[in-house]
């Protein structure tokens, strides 16, 4: 997987250093077709979970956060 930063370089070379795409795929070490797919694509790449992660597990300390939240609630505000 490319990098965002690789993918820069790739789309620098290309545009502003007007480089082949067979140059930057040497200096790169990527193929030709990835490299045409790294300059069409201009949009950055966004981490998403491909699952939500699981709810925090509070355990022993449950029962002490259920009597601090009611003692909470009885404080005059």
């Amino acid at each position: 997987m490319i990098n965002e930063e690789a993918r820069e370089r790739m789309r620098r070379s290309y545009y502003l250093e007007k480089k082949s795409l067979r140059q930057i795929a040497r200096e790169e070490g990527y193929s030709r077709v990835t490299i045409k797919k790294a300059i069409s694509d201009a949009s950055p790449r966004i981490y998403t979970l491909t699952k939500p992660r699981p709810a925090i597990v509070l355990g022993p300390y449950q029962l002490r956060v259920e009597e601090l939240l009611t003692e909470n609630e009885q404080l005059p505000h």
